[in-house]
């Protein structure tokens, strides 16, 4: 399928591409656009920016909705787009040539704490603490009171992607955000 550059104005085309997809009962063609809407929303409130590419992908009862989207990655926005992924890792960052791209990602951050904290969990220093950039659920469940864990729960249960994603891919690197959604029907 096409890839589509999407602003404010045509974003109802890039959903409409969902509708063209065969083999597709209604219930899940209204699954899909809910994902896809959700990734749109959190591009333009957590990156406020209505500008991404997106592209679906069908192969063999899987679809791949994807969009990658330039801009400034704070952070926080940062943290929330890597608890997404089902792996909880940054997508963009595998092997040697990873690890060296998130070394110069970290050294042209800006802001001195960013450095040192990004720096300490990639092992580049040793503060005398296990300090970890990379939040899982898993992790999450095993470590926190159980208290913490339902109310924060109650919050994932109500998120589209939590709820429906197969698989959520997170990539970031050199001002790109890719976030790739996987749902099988």
């Amino acid at each position: 399928m096409k890839e589509i550059r999407i602003t404010e104005s045509n974003m109802k085309e890039a959903l409409a591409q969902i509708d063209t997809l065969e083999g597709l009962r209604p219930k899940d063609r209204g699954c899909l656009r809910l994902l896809a809407e959700e990734m749109f929303s959190m591009c333009r409130e957590l990156l406020h920016t209505d500008v991404m590419d997106f592209e679906i992908r069908q192969e063999e009862g899987q679809y791949t909705l994807r969009t990658i989207t330039k801009a400034q990655v704070t952070e926080t926005a940062r943290e929330h787009f890597l608890s997404m992924s089902s792996s909880g890792k940054n997508a963009a960052n595998q092997g040697i040539r990873g690890l060296m791209g998130i070394i110069m990602e970290v050294l042209a951050f800006e802001g001195r704490l960013a450095l040192y904290e990004s720096a300490w969990s990639y092992g580049l220093q040793t503060p005398g603490i296990d300090y970890a950039s990379v939040w899982t659920l898993s992790q999450y469940i095993e470590s926190a009171p159980k208290e913490e864990v339902n109310s924060e729960w109650d919050g994932m249960e109500k998120s589209i992607i939590a709820n429906f994603a197969d698989d959520v891919s997170i990539g970031i690197r050199s001002g790109k955000l890719e976030i790739t959604v996987t749902k099988m029907f």
